[in-house]
């Protein structure tokens, strides 16, 4: 599993604010906003544009809008585990892109197993399989 990046974020972040807290400049101020407008803004929507998982190019503006604001509100819950997980689980239901909940990928272990023989007696008994 991944966390080793947002793990980083998370620290650079607790550093951000606790120097704003520390010293109410305009310097410290300003390094915390672009942290939070890059990490929570700028680097969620771009490696999604990067992986290929943005909207189609002929989609309307809307659904762009709904796109970003959803990368925008769900990137600060990625630097808490746990919390990651549930605010993914509810971006997707509110989009209506779930595939549910599952708390570590490690799951898939007992599960990708089990649809691969259900899937291979489908097709032994001549059944469309999934």
């Amino acid at each position: 599993m991944f966390y080793s990046y947002f793990s980083a974020v998370y620290n650079i972040f607790t550093r951000r604010v606790t120097m704003a807290k520390r010293e109410h400049t305009a310097y410290n101020v300003s390094r915390l906003a672009t942290a939070a407008l890059f990490f929570w803004v700028v680097e969620p929507i771009l490696s999604e544009l990067l992986a290929g998982r943005g909207p189609d190019d002929d989609d309307d503006d809307d659904e762009w809008l709904k796109w970003i604001a959803s990368k925008t509100l769900t990137a600060p819950f990625n630097m808490v585990i746990g919390v990651r997980d549930i605010a993914a689980g509810i971006d997707g239901l509110a989009s209506g892109t779930s595939r549910g909940y599952r708390a570590s990928p490690v799951v898939s272990i007992f599960e990708e197993p089990t649809k691969l023989a259900a899937n291979m007696i489908k097709v032994a008994t001549g059944d469309k399989c999934k």
